[in-house]
């Protein structure tokens, strides 16, 4: 299992895949270590869009390759709190 690599084929569109030791740099092939290790992260662009994709193809290290594998992400919206200067008036 330490062997198993993933490579991305087509990325995510609204966001990127990065290592938690590299912020803001994209990667596009990890392996299961690292996912195991829980050092991968998806960080969304910011935009409304709520899921997301990428398609990759694993690699078990001995000659054996699976292509067209999709991992679909939902996001999370998180809007921050808004505060309006309204007037109010009571007749």
């Amino acid at each position: 299992m330490d062997r198993v690599a993933y490579t991305v084929t087509a990325g995510p569109g609204t966001g990127q895949i990065e290592r938690t030791s590299a912020p803001g740099t994209a990667i596009t092939s990890f392996t299961q270590a690292d996912i195991d290790a829980g050092l991968l992260v998806y960080v969304h662009d910011g935009s409304p869009t709520a899921s997301d994709s990428f398609t990759f193809s694993v690699d078990d290290g001995q000659g054996n390759i699976v292509a067209g594998q999709v991992f679909n992400i939902t996001v999370t919206v998180n809007n921050p709190p808004v505060v309006n200067d309204q007037v109010l008036s009571v007749d």
